[in-house]
């Protein structure tokens, strides 16, 4: 089109148009208006010459038409740091690609116009440029182009915008449109739409799958990539995922990602979330309801790229290079505008003399929590701050964990996620987060003003400083194990464009489909040294810049595999040992995942602490009365040696919990007997099917005031038993005050009130809440509860000759071998000796405490317990769970004293040191 068009102009008529004749130059359509205009006719007499009207609309049209901004300059910069980094006067990008041919850093304006920098420097495979004067708020993103060869495992595509992997924040949200997609969705393949992504065909825009074509890409299988055998992944639970070796995951519904690990000591994983579909992973997120999509708000006014900015670039194309030809099956359609958009940050950050607290985990307590589960109902936080980071440090949050004793909040995902489209279909959404794919960005949705590019950075920095005034630490639940890109039929966002081979572990054989350790579709590659120092970088990055205490690995034992097999000392554990940084933090590992070989429970090195599932698996069975459990009882009680002492760990190392955020809440593991998931919409098959629990008689809520009386008191026990059990106790969010899902057991699906903590609870159950503080403050208080090293158990001389430990009958004798040897014993009594512990504080004063012995009685009888005869008097009761506040009225009593303790429930005395 001529440029005279191109701004409304008219075309001249020439002497051949005969008068009153309309010409095409009477529109104006090209100005976007739409409106025809109608100029009248000219007679031969009054038409200016030909040649004079073509030079003055020349000169009309120059003056219109605006001037070519000036070029951006463009710098070499530096290779490292990998990531967009701002020093104050311009920006620094590089990114990582082996196999890339040429990359091009695309610059989003604000009114979604892309303008790409073809970068120019490699170092060691490092794509870098800086660009002064552009800053923070400025939206980016890379075009990587190289080979698409699905079957050598390369998917290389220049049509989609990728984000940063190692961007700090990102904006927008991803639709679900075909264009996210490098092979051709069904209904997707007209050529007109290549260049918007858009498929006109499809009545849902928001969807490129019809009900048919999702329910076709559902019906894949997973293939068993050791066995040939065929699993329906639908109906994989946590007693029967275990496969005899890693999965290679060829289908679109391969199961979701996070698991508390087997309810059992077997490997069994619980299955969380299924059918992830051709439209993603296990689990993708997309910003929440009214944030703007990708190049519907531009860049921040503190530094960003404006109209007036222009680079030396080609506009839409970038220069000529040698390329090879897209497969046809690549539709190339360009997901601009349909995906999340990389945004510079600004990194400076008032920290205002911030400190860790840096407790040791002797004196630690873990409180699990999610950003907008724990505030998103409660009253006393304003409504513009519910559900966010600003939410979770307002001063009614820290005063609730502060009455607690709480000592650590541990922070369910955090890192950017995305949501699972087929979720989003069917009106849930992806609520724990286990889809991340931005590890150094905190997730977008939880800033109060998530439509400000970057601001979530800014406040997730301010609510670390808050909890660390506080003395809380924060530790963050971290999936390093699995992006949200999935399986081959999941979208191309990031690293799957930008070197799918070196960030994912890919089957040796057919390179196109991916290893699945996690049951969500792919596994990061933790053999390939820039994806170490990906994971490496991110971990250093949380806690040098933005402060945070320690992190919990999901599925830790996929960071072990060094080719099939769990090494635990792997070259990521290496790595850990010896970072200067990352090695002084709190590390936590979630040690399973659904391969081969992959229940690591105590295996992990010494710097490592665990979930110890199976401290939480024996508890359960104790409480509800399974026989033969009192052996295995007592060491979870003592910490676990049969676990850590051989490698060297102590007592810490086990971190103790019953209830974790998937599987059922406290309340529901004494209500329900089975799952009650159909709100998932997977008609109950999703979730774990064994929860070792016990609904003490109804199935539900009941109105029996008996069986709501022992459901309370059960609580009650398992509670305690938590907190004065050796080892590093974590409490699920909401379990001090009774939250309930209403028996589903798996709410990875649920964002709403059936997940969220309910706040009113803490009045109607206020009993409960008290019992916990109390629980908490006695074990704070007594370091004989958290003992540093494992008991002894033989004899210590002060004055009398005193175990540090006793194991004792009802009766008040020792156990015996034919004791613990008993089936069908459910009672027992433990000595602590305040005098044994053996240990020095920090000033080298040797410790010395109360003694105590807890009465355990999980018969459905009262049982009457004796006070051993060579004990003095002296002894009280200080937490009695029969009592709804755990008050006792047991008064200086001694030894030969006996005492009934109540049926299924625990009993502690204090002798004062």
């Amino acid at each position: 089109m001529h440029d005279r068009q191109k701004v409304g102009m008219t075309v001249p008529p020439t002497a051949d148009d005969a008068p009153g004749t309309e010409t095409a130059g009477t529109e104006t359509a090209a100005t976007g208006t739409g409106t025809a205009t109608t100029a009248a006719p000219l007679s031969s007499s009054t038409r200016p010459h030909p040649t004079e009207s073509l030079i003055a609309d020349v000169a009309q049209a120059e003056a219109m038409v605006e001037p070519e901004p000036a070029p951006i300059p463009v710098w070499p910069g530096q290779a490292y740091p990998l990531g967009a980094t701002y020093d104050g006067v311009g920006t620094n990008f590089s990114l990582f690609s082996e196999v890339a041919e040429a990359v091009d850093l695309c610059l989003i304006d604000r009114d979604g116009s892309e303008r790409r920098i073809r970068i120019e420097e490699v170092d060691g495979y490092c794509w870098h440029c800086y660009l002064p004067n552009v800053g923070p708020g400025q939206f980016y993103g890379y075009r990587v182009h190289g080979p698409y060869d699905p079957g050598r495992g390369l998917r290389c595509d220049p049509s989609k915008l990728l984000l940063d992997p190692y961007g700090k924040a990102y904006h927008g949200e991803f639709d679900g449109d075909a264009s996210l997609f490098s092979y051709p969705l069904p209904d997707t393949n007209n050529a007109d739409d290549a260049g918007t992504g858009t498929d006109e065909s499809s009545d849902d825009e928001d969807s490129p799958l019809d009900e048919a074509d999702t329910a076709e890409f559902e019906a894949a299988e997973v293939t068993d990539t050791d066995t040939d055998t065929t699993v329906d992944p639908t109906t994989v639970d946590e007693s029967d995922s275990v496969t005899t070796g890693a999965v290679a995951v060829t289908n679109a519904a391969s199961t979701s990602a996070e698991s508390s690990g087997a309810e059992s000591s077997g490997a069994a994983t619980e299955s969380t979330a299924t059918d992830t579909g051709a439209l993603g992973s296990a689990g993708s997120d997309a910003a929440a309801p009214g944030t703007e999509q990708s190049g519907g708000e531009g860049p921040s006014d503190t530094g960003p790229l404006t109209a007036d900015d222009t680079t030396d670039v080609v506009p839409q194309a970038p220069e000529p290079v040698t390329e090879p030809q897209p497969s046809p099956s690549m539709p190339q359609l360009d997901s601009l505008g349909h995906t999340m958009l990389s945004v510079v940050i600004n990194p400076y950050f008032d920290w205002q003399n911030d400190h860790s607290p840096r407790l040791p985990y002797h004196q630690t307590v873990i409180y699990e929590a999610h950003v907008k589960g724990m505030t998103a109902t409660h009253p006393d936080v304003p409504e513009a701050l519910r559900g966010t980071y600003s939410g979770l440090c307002h001063p009614v949050i820290i005063d609730h964990l502060k009455s607690l004793g709480v000592t650590a909040i541990e922070l369910m995902p955090v890192h950017q996620f995305m949501q699972d489209f087929v979720l989003l279909d069917k009106g849930l959404r992806n609520y724990w987060g286990y889809n991340t794919f931005g590890f150094f960005a905190p997730h977008a949705d939880y800033a109060s003003n998530h439509d400000q590019p970057g601001s979530a950075v800014t406040e997730f920095k301010a609510m670390v400083r808050a909890f660390h005034k506080a003395g809380i630490e924060v530790i963050l639940d971290v999936v390093y194990n699995h992006t949200a890109e999935g399986n081959h039929l999941g979208p191309t966002v990031a690293f799957r464009g930008i070197d799918n081979a070196a960030y994912y572990r890919l089957v040796d054989d057919n390179p196109e489909m991916y290893m699945d350790y996690t049951g969500t579709g792919n596994s990061l590659n933790g053999r390939h040294p820039h994806t170490l120092q990906l994971i490496m970088d991110s971990l250093r990055y949380w806690v040098l810049e933005m402060h945070v205490d320690g992190f919990r690995f999901d599925l830790a034992s996929t960071l072990a595999r060094e080719l099939h097999d769990v090494d635990r000392l792997s070259a990521f554990f290496d790595l850990v040992q010896q970072d200067p940084v990352v090695s002084q933090v709190k590390l936590i590992a979630e040690p399973w995942d659904v391969g081969e070989g992959g229940y690591q429970v105590g295996n992990f090195p010494p710097l490592w602490t665990e979930w110890n599932g199976k401290y939480r698996d024996t508890v359960r069975d104790y409480w509800r009365g399974e026989p033969s459990t009192l052996g295995e009882f007592a060491s979870r009680l003592t910490g676990s040696s049969d676990l850590y002492e051989a490698t060297g760990r102590r007592p810490l190392a086990s971190i103790n919990f019953v209830i974790a955020h998937d599987g059922f809440t406290l309340r529901d593991l004494v209500s329900y007997n089975e799952k009650h998931n159909m709100a998932n919409g997977e008609d109950n098959r999703d979730g774990e099917s064994h929860n070792r629990s016990w609904n003490c008689g109804v199935e539900g809520p009941t109105d029996d005031p008996e069986i709501n009386a022992l459901r309370a008191r059960q609580q009650r026990n398992i509670l305690a038993t938590l907190f004065l059990s050796q080892g590093t106790p974590m409490l699920a969010h909401g379990d001090e005050i009774g939250r309930t899902q209403s028996g589903n057991n798996n709410v990875y699906c649920q964002d709403s009130e059936l997940s969220w903590m309910d706040w009113s609870l803490a009045e109607k159950n206020s009993d409960l809440l008290e019992f916990t503080r109390k629980a908490i403050a006695l074990r704070t208080k007594h370091p004989v509860f958290r003992r540093r090293r494992f008991f002894a158990g033989k004899p210590i001389r002060w004055g009398q000759q005193y175990l540090d430990i006793a194991w004792l009958t009802p009766s008040g004798e020792e156990m015996t071998t034919a004791d613990w040897d008993s089936g069908f014993g459910k009672s027992l009594a433990v000595f602590l000796n305040g005098n044994g512990i053996g240990e020095k504080d920090e000033r080298g004063e040797k410790i010395v405490d109360d003694s105590f012995i807890i009465c355990f009685n999980a018969h459905y009888e009262p049982i009457e317990f004796t006070l051993p005869t060579i004990l003095e008097s002296g002894w009280t009761g200080v937490l009695d769970t029969a009592q709804p506040t755990g008050d006792s009225d047991i008064e200086d009593a001694s030894g030969g004293t006996t005492f009934a303790v109540q049926a299924r429930s625990l009993l502690v005395l204090r002798k004062q040191h």
